[in-house]
């Protein structure tokens, strides 16, 4: 396999692990604080596994005002789709 190649697949691994620790994260908050009032959220605990399943751009440094505000328009829709890794790429590599 080329190194070019290679490294492509480890990128998308890595991506597609990161994507699916903030889902689990994002829907592990979702049952804790469901029927919870979005005031009583905390940035780091709640809403940045929240905002960052939904892909939203800037999250980590987003004031907590403001990533409630995002939170409240993501809610509303489901979370954006993204490549899973599977067996298949992990007997590819």
């Amino acid at each position: 396999m080329r190194e070019a190649q290679l490294k492509s697949l480890l990128k998308k691994k890595e991506d597609a692990q990161k994507m699916s620790d903030f889902e689990m994260k994002g829907k592990e908050v979702l049952v804790r604080l469901a029927g919870v009032d979005i005031n009583v959220y905390r940035k780091e605990k709640d809403l940045l596994p929240l905002l960052k399943w939904y892909q939203v751009t800037g999250a980590d440094g987003m004031p907590v005002a403001k990533a409630k505000e995002e939170w409240r328009k993501c809610c509303i829709k489901d979370p954006p789709p993204y490549e899973k890794w599977t067996d298949a790429d992990e007997k590819s590599l």
